[in-house]
């Protein structure tokens, strides 16, 4: 799903962005039980197993159910299935992007307030 890592973190800013001003209203105005909030919501919608192996052995797993099962079964005895665990876990590439889990933890640590302990990383 080409994009969709950039769209999502964008979905993201604008649902904190909603929470802190729902926030901010409430602490300067106070607020009713009559009058609730509407807090944002996000449906993640993908295939199943989109971001592993689209196939093994010749068989379909992204968007079946083999997705949910271990799409590839005895890396220790199966070169093949090795090789393609390793292109797998390489496709995520940690090292070279910011991932949304920074972005989330530095939102995260400007919402913590003084006081009230630390959130993990």
């Amino acid at each position: 799903m080409p994009g969709m890592h950039e769209r999502f973190a964008q979905t993201l800013g604008v649902a904190y962005d909603r929470i802190r001003a729902i926030q901010a209203e409430a602490r300067a105005d106070g607020w009713s039980m009559a009058e609730r909030p509407r807090w944002p919501l996000i449906v993640l919608r993908t295939p199943k197993g989109w971001t592993g192996p689209r196939e093994v052995d010749g068989v379909p797993v992204e968007g079946t159910w083999r997705s949910h099962q271990v799409p590839l079964a005895d890396v220790r005895a199966n070169p093949d299935h090795l090789a393609q665990l390793e292109r797998w876990l390489r496709s995520y590439q940690q090292r070279s992007r910011p991932t949304l889990e920074c972005r989330l933890a530095t939102a995260a640590c400007r919402a913590t307030h003084a006081g009230f302990g630390s959130r993990p990383r």
